[in-house]
């Protein structure tokens, strides 16, 4: 099989293109190493800028046609501050190679449009069901000492702890992951876990968080993620005005919202 490399950068994101790029060859390679009849006999690579339009795209594809090749896009993953790409290609064959696996801790640049503060986001690298938790932090200051506790579950909880779940009948637990960060920098985000809307999507999922602030002040945050939710966006942790009303409905309904609680304290 003839093949046709289709690479993406975004030079207005130098590190994170760099980074990037990096991968998207290691993809490449390592699916043609995997695929012994495939060759690659030209590659493209198209610089984002923010448009609309892609003419690597269309030369990549105009040359597939001419050579009879299978286009293999190297990644959908959104660059830098960037936008995902969303194929849409009938003209010619086409191969998405899968999003690279990473290991939770992993760093790269904040995603477009997070909200100030801290969240999750939802990093599905426009693919079905399956997406990359992160926590973002879309913040002047480093965050750092981060430990993070995601637990799916039926009911929301104020205490997470295992005595306080194991007691509690209400309740049904899925799964329950811890993860630690020695610092999270500014405008960027960090890998938590995974998220399979097909199936965590039927339960609620609390994330509860400890870090040190910029100030060295200790910091608490909670968030609650609706059950239904589509694995896509973000979720924002709250402010401490709507931390019993938020509670009181995350206890009673089928629904809870996506905020519930931020409380910070001075170290012991």
């Amino acid at each position: 099989m003839r093949a046709i490399a289709y690479y993406r950068t975004r030079p207005c994101d130098p590190s994170a293109s760099k980074q990037s790029i990096s991968e998207q060859r290691s993809a490449i390679a390592g699916w043609v190493a995997s695929h012994k009849d495939c060759k690659v006999v030209a590659e493209h690579t198209e610089y984002e800028n923010g448009c609309s339009e892609r003419p690597i795209l269309k030369a990549a594809m105009q040359e597939c046609k001419e050579k009879g090749a299978c286009l293999l896009i190297a990644s959908t993953e959104a660059i830098g501050h960037g936008e995902p790409f969303y194929p849409r290609i009938s003209s010619v064959p086409f191969i998405k190679l899968p999003s690279p696996r990473r290991a939770p801790g992993y760093i790269k640049p904040a995603a477009k449009n997070a909200p100030e503060g801290l969240s999750l986001f939802f990093d599905n690298h426009a693919e079905g069901y399956e997406s990359d938790i992160y926590l973002c932090n879309e913040s002047d200051n480093t965050i750092a000492n981060i430990t993070a506790r995601l637990v799916g579950t039926t009911a929301a909880l104020d205490d997470l702890s295992s005595t306080a779940m194991a007691n509690d009948s209400r309740l049904l637990v899925t799964s329950t992951e811890t993860r630690c960060m020695e610092s999270l920098p500014a405008r960027h985000m960090g890998l938590l876990s995974g998220y399979n809307a097909m199936f965590d999507g039927d339960f609620l999922l609390i994330c509860d968080l400890v870090y040190r602030a910029e100030d060295d002040s200790k910091a608490k945050a909670r968030a609650i993620v609706d059950k239904g939710h589509n694995g896509c966006g973000f979720v924002r942790f709250g402010h401490p005005e709507n931390v019993k009303a938020i509670a009181d409905i995350a206890r009673t309904a089928d629904r809870t919202t996506n905020l519930l609680s931020f409380q910070q304290d001075n170290p012991r």
